[in-house]
């Protein structure tokens, strides 16, 4: 059995453009948590969690409703919301949710 893994790079850090401002830990999560929840929207609602790794700059998103879906079809649907994520990731990882 394999699981639905989904990576999604998020920009490219090397653009010259200047770093954006930091922002404080209560609004990094309250945004985290908003993106959390435009997926599952399109994903179908469920359980999820999310843990980051800020050395590597990832984002890990488990979410349960994944299970059993394509990998096309989470890529169809979370692309538009991944794209419009405002926070600045190097990589953004969807998965199954894990019990």
């Amino acid at each position: 059995m394999t699981e639905n893994v989904n990576h999604h790079k998020t920009g490219d850090r090397d653009s010259g453009e200047p770093a954006p401002d930091p922002i404080t830990p209560e609004i990094f999560e309250s945004k985290i948590n908003r993106l959390i929840e435009s997926l599952r929207t399109e994903l179908g609602n469920g359980k999820s969690r999310w843990y980051y790794d800020e050395e590597s700059e990832t984002l890990y998103i488990e979410l349960e409703n994944l299970h059993g879906i394509p990998e096309e079809i989470i890529e169809e649907k979370a692309a538009p919301v991944l794209d419009a994520c405002d926070i600045d990731f190097e990589e953004i990882i969807l998965l199954p949710l894990s019990t």
